[in-house]
């Protein structure tokens, strides 16, 4: 494509502008120049105008991506004049819109979608979607790392061990971690699936405890103790040692049920 003893001129005559640019801007612009000198953008330009927006175009490109062989090059010059399309589409479109016309034109429509697309291939050709793949790929490490830390700071507050459901009775299973190995034993605070505690509740009945007192024990709100007694109403064995106030409640209960 571009040779270094092509650029190196390039920049010599660039030198002699006196302008104040270090040696690898010259080189960067330099490079630019060789390369929008093959591309030929007169050729695709109807107007002045034109040509000059195809000269940023491939500037803007020409930024990102550097062609290599004789292939980057036509289709770099391909994408440019797609580009050019869609601008003189866009304007067509746009003076409709300012004659106050009703409906824009169904072919008008379809031609700007046709020529976004391929604009996309062309891209896809010049590999020039890489820049996306990268921010996606950074965005996706951005989450992970916020992950890890959710991650982290659940380990901390779990070290020492993991609850679970057994998968041969279904019944709730306490992990407690060892130095060499898990240790699986029945869940001292789980009925089938039901956070309680049997002699916690009787406690409360008999009055011993509070409400609150089984609550922060089980690490639940009041509310849900209240709920755990009244469920357990018809349980004669639990309500024997209950209070009367506590009878007459669960009473009630049992009538309205």
């Amino acid at each position: 494509m571009i040779t270094k003893e092509e650029i190196e001129s390039k920049v010599i005559l660039l030198k002699k502008k006196k302008t104040k640019k270090t040696q690898e801007e010259l080189y960067t612009e330099a490079k630019l120049l060789l390369i929008s000198n093959k591309l030929d953008l007169s050729g695709l330009a109807s107007t002045e105008e034109e040509l000059v927006l195809a000269e940023i175009i491939a500037k803007k490109y020409l930024s990102d991506f550097e062609p290599e062989n004789e292939s980057d090059l036509g289709n770099l010059k391909s994408l440019i004049y797609l580009e050019l399309v869609q601008l003189r589409l866009q304007k067509v479109m746009n003076n409709l819109s300012q004659d106050g016309g009703n409906a824009l034109p169904l072919n008008l429509v379809d031609s700007i979608h046709k020529n976004l697309k391929e604009i996309t291939i062309a891209k896809e050709k010049l590999g020039l979607g890489k820049r996306f793949q990268e921010e996606m790929t950074s965005s996706w490490l951005k989450y992970w790392n916020m992950l890890r830390i959710k991650i982290k700071k659940w380990l901390s507050e779990n070290q020492g061990s993991r609850t679970l459901v057994c998968p041969h009775c279904g019944k709730m299973t306490l992990l407690k971690i060892r130095m060499d190995r898990w240790e699986a034993s029945k869940h001292p605070l789980f009925k089938d699936r039901l956070l309680t505690s049997p002699h916690l509740i009787k406690l409360y009945k008999e009055g011993k405890l509070t409400k609150q007192d089984v609550a922060d024990v089980l690490g639940c709100s009041s509310d849900y103790v209240e709920w755990l007694a009244l469920r357990w109403k018809k349980n004669d064995e639990v309500l024997g040692g209950a209070t009367e106030p506590l009878k007459q409640m669960v009473g009630e209960d049992v009538q309205k049920s």
